[in-house]
């Protein structure tokens, strides 16, 4: 019996895995005497409900009243991995709530927690899980009291737009604020994660980030992109990452990206990179590189496509790199 969280990736068909997929539903729920429930946070319905077989999963995936699927999962076991659990909280608040018509705020948050982790460990997922929350956040010890006071702080700050006497009963003062996380890689001592922000306080759209945490889960500090690619072969980095978004705006190479939408002629590599099996990539947040209507940008690669860059010394995951 224990809670569960799991990510459920739809990989479309055709496409290189090692392009991060963006399609995923994240779940949580429960294990209680064989039988598994996942729901997705803030709903009721399962999501995916069945039962435990040794290590194989015999359930039915329902994304919809409409459609149900069939599924069976076998476990692969991992190698030197987290043991981390999904911690969320959610909730809802009126900004008055006499009246009927009144505009609401709403907060979803997750966090991973590994509590049966080193200190340096635990200390780098609550900050992680902190980079955003208000500055006193970051002196809870705890994920749950962590994610408790980011949501007191967030419907406080939303109850002072009452004070107003020009607040109206406009779409506009509907706040919404999510945070979600995924683990993008947990084995061989090498942990990614992404976190994934969303927030809305009015005007024409809401604002979007997405970060990553990178551990060496022996030692609990971050990697680096030195740790991955040697110091002399960033220029040829940033000329592969620079063609490879060309490629992806449908650009010819002696195109010139300023001229097409973006704020830069040449795109360096940043400290917002992830890793996962199959390779590395970079990600450029709305108004890094591009106007808002370009969204966020991302640019990867699999291993083969750095070869000559990588540093021998970093263990990548699933890939071994031999000097030619």
């Amino acid at each position: 019996m224990g809670d569960l969280s799991a990510n459920l990736y739809s990989y479309p068909a055709g496409t290189e895995s090692y392009n991060k997929v963006t399609d995923r539903t994240e779940l949580i729920g429960k294990l209680i005497d064989g039988t598994i429930q996942l729901r997705k946070p803030g709903e009721k319905a399962a999501f995916i409900e069945g039962k435990l077989h040794g290590d194989t999963i015999n359930a039915i995936l329902s994304p919809s009243e409409e459609i149900q699927v069939e599924i069976n999962l076998t476990k692969t076991p991992g190698s030197g991995g987290l043991s981390v659990t999904l911690a969320y909280i959610g909730g809802k608040q009126a900004l008055n709530p006499a009246d009927p018509f009144t505009p609401h705020a709403t907060i979803e948050l997750t966090a991973f927690v590994c509590d049966g982790c080193v200190t340096a460990v635990k200390q780098q997922l609550l900050r992680f899980a902190a980079l955003d929350f208000p500055d006193d956040s970051v002196q809870e010890t705890h994920t749950d009291s962590l994610l408790k006071l980011a949501v007191k702080k967030y419907f406080a700050q939303y109850s002072r737009l009452s004070e107003s006497p020009d607040v109206a009963r406009s779409a506009g003062n509907n706040w919404e604020r999510v945070q979600q996380m995924q683990l993008l890689y947990n084995e061989q001592g090498v942990y990614c994660a992404e976190k994934l922000i969303y927030a809305y306080t009015g005007g024409a759209h809401g604002l979007t980030n997405t970060s990553y945490l990178l551990l060496n889960t022996h030692t609990g500090l971050p990697i680096e992109l030195p740790d991955l690619i040697t110091p002399d072969s960033i220029p040829a980095l940033t000329t592969r990452i620079t063609n490879k978004l060309k490629l992806q705006s449908g650009l010819g190479m002696t195109d010139s990206l300023s001229a097409n939408g973006f704020f830069v002629d040449v795109v360096r590599p940043n400290e917002n990179f992830y890793v996962c099996p199959d390779g590395l990539g970079f990600v450029y947040n709305t108004y890094e590189i591009a106007p808002y209507a370009k969204g966020l940008i991302r640019v990867s690669f699999n291993w083969n496509e750095l070869s000559g860059l990588l540093n021998e010394s970093f263990v990548i995951p699933g890939y071994t790199y031999r000097k030619q």
